[in-house]
């Protein structure tokens, strides 16, 4: 009766630490998708913002003018300071004061209109 009663308490004891195996796998499977999931979500913003100043690169490129009337809305979303002069483009991201802080995106052509640097941050 004794052995019995000794192999029951046994497989009751294995099973709870099979539970807790289980409920640690369980919350690290969790933990891993649910940081996955916004890095993810970093990832898209990233990319959407890249199109942004790709198609401001472009647009520059292609001898358009009064940027920041034409791209307003992502200009806003994004936060983002333009400034365009004769043969340079500078796209920075907006300080909380207003002004431009990190320079994003800086286009330079020759004076033929023709790229000569194309560079994503500062030249």
């Amino acid at each position: 009766m004794n052995r019995q009663f000794f192999r029951r308490a046994v497989s009751l004891e294995y099973a709870i630490v099979l539970m807790a195996v289980v409920l640690t796998f369980t919350a690290l499977l969790l933990t891993l998708a649910l940081s996955t999931n916004n890095r993810s979500a970093d990832y898209s913003d990233y990319l959407a913002r890249k199109q942004v100043l790709d198609e401001l690169g472009d647009a520059f490129l292609d001898g358009e003018r009064d940027l920041e009337g034409t791209y307003a809305e992502q200009i806003a979303a994004y936060s983002l300071v333009v400034e365009e002069g004769e043969n340079s483009l500078t796209v920075c991201r907006k300080k909380e004061d207003g002004t431009a802080g990190n320079v994003l995106l800086t286009v330079i052509t020759d004076g033929e209109g023709n790229c000569s640097r194309y560079v994503y941050g500062k030249s």
